[in-house]
């Protein structure tokens, strides 16, 4: 089937991390208390036609997002894409590793750059995209909740209409229960998380290095990882192949390791998890809707060289 109309919602709860805040306070009780860090819900909204137009598209949004307003979406024809690779210094090493567990695998690091997995999802269409917010611009408000009523309408590619319920809300955040300042690179980084409601899987991807090594672990199981789980939609299918073959995490496991050495003589570590929903994704007036609801915390680990 070839797609000529994708609708792409992406509801996303980002735990946000800042420099300086202290990891614990002391409560009125005399008791010390966990630091809580501030929580944002995002939505963003794009159009992918395979119509080039010059034509208007406008989405009305419930009233937890934008005041049940019209907004309309910023149309722009996007250049052909070229596949490029980071460019790093020749001298840069890259490694990549992969499995939880205590110790490094035989046969690991993989070196040189990896493409990951490839979904197996037809392409967006190229004519045209236009998407909301404008970020170049004034943000809008910090959405309270995405449930309600959402109406699409076009003068180029037809109208959708379709609703979210409350089950469909924007996930809770991620919640590490355990996050490392400045850990023993030269140990196990041992992560354990508490149960993100309405999760079916989790991933995290680790990244550090210096100026000669260029280091990144997934929890992925293959060598494998993927690419773009953030704002690509996973089928039913999709997502219980992933679990299946241990590139995904289930939402039964709540804790993982990075083996003992990987990260040793880097200068920083970031830890990205992300707790995926199950999709949605259905034909509505002839136009692809995918909803994609993730939720992520990104926290630097180390900064302490060992």
């Amino acid at each position: 089937m070839n797609l000529e109309t994708v609708f792409l919602l992406i509801l996303t709860t980002a735990r946000i991390v800042v420099p300086g805040i202290p990891s614990q306070y002391t409560g009125d009780d005399g008791k010390v208390y966990k630091s809580p860090l501030p929580v944002k819900f995002d939505l963003s909204i794009s159009l992918a036609s395979a119509a080039k137009t010059t034509g208007k598209a406008n989405v009305y949004l419930p009233e937890g997002i934008n005041s049940g307003e019209a907004v309309r979406l910023l149309l722009e024809h996007p250049e052909p894409e070229t596949a490029t690779e980071p460019v790093l210094p020749d001298a840069t090493a890259i490694k990549n590793y992969w499995g939880s567990g205590t110790t490094i695998p035989e046969g690991q690091p993989l070196l040189g750059s990896t493409k990951g997995i490839t979904l197996a999802l037809q392409a967006l269409p190229k004519g045209s995209r236009a998407y909301w917010p404008d970020l170049s611009r004034r943000n809008p408000p910090e959405p309270k909740t995405a449930v309600g009523k959402y109406k699409l309408y076009t003068n180029y590619c037809g109208s959708a209409f379709f609703t979210i319920a409350p089950e469909q809300d924007f996930l809770p955040p991620v919640d590490l229960t355990d996050i490392p300042a400045n850990p023993d690179l030269a140990k196990p980084i041992n992560l354990s998380w508490q149960p993100v409601p309405g999760a079916l899987a989790y991933f995290i991807i680790a990244q550090g290095g210096n100026a000669n090594e260029n280091i990144t672990w997934s929890s992925s199981a293959t060598q494998d990882y993927p690419d773009g789980l953030d704002v690509q939609a996973l089928t039913k299918e999709e997502m219980d192949d992933m679990l299946h073959i241990g590139v995904l995490m289930s939402d039964r496991q709540t804790s993982c390791s990075i083996p003992a050495g990987v990260f040793k003589g880097s200068s920083t570590v970031i830890v990205t998890m992300l707790a995926l929903a199950r999709d949605r994704i259905e034909n509505i007036g002839g136009i692809d809707v995918r909803i994609l609801r993730r939720s992520l915390l990104s926290i630097p680990i180390s900064t302490n060289k060992k």
